[in-house]
């Protein structure tokens, strides 16, 4: 499963791992703070684990989490409904789901997008080249970034001997 997640399992990962979390909800707290909210009105997770949690306590009374990604879910994880007695609400947007189970309202949706990217700022990229896949992961598994991380592939493509001869 990687390096990353190797390291995550051992005691020293693990104690890294959840320095970072704190480090997250620390961050995420002190602009707060700064910002005199009291919270988040919104939540858009592609974390997961523990960072739900925290996520989940960072929201105002009423605010609304909303789940992107699938790792926990297909995991089966569990976390606390405490959070849930200040009336939060919790829901997953797959849009996969949404193109098999209601594929017209996934086309005007997607039309929608499509029509507002030119006037949306764009995310900073970081990219890396294949042959760094290996750090590209690292970067990403720390939940640091914020934008794309895009691997670059080889211009030429290096064809094998055996397909190489039936050409």
């Amino acid at each position: 499963q990687g390096e990353a997640v190797e390291a995550l399992r051992d005691t020293a990962g693990a104690q890294e791992h959840a320095a970072k979390l704190t480090a997250f909800e620390q961050d995420m707290k002190k602009f707060l703070k700064e910002d005199k909210a009291e919270g988040f009105d919104v939540v858009l997770n592609s974390l997961a684990g523990e960072h739900v949690a925290a996520s989940l306590g960072l929201l105002r009374p009423f605010g609304r989490f909303v789940e992107l990604g699938k790792r926990d879910a297909y995991e089966g994880a569990a976390f606390g409904l405490q959070p849930f007695l200040r009336g939060l609400a919790y829901s997953a947007a797959h849009l996969d789901v949404l193109m098999l189970e209601a594929p017209v309202a996934a086309r005007a949706l997607l039309d929608e997008v499509q029509a507002a990217l030119p006037s949306l700022p764009k995310l900073p990229t970081l990219t890396y080249e294949m042959s760094e896949i290996n750090e590209a992961l690292d970067f990403m598994v720390r939940c640091t970034h914020v934008g794309k991380i895009l691997l670059r592939a080889p211009r030429t493509l290096k064809r094998s001997e055996e397909h190489t001869s039936e050409l």
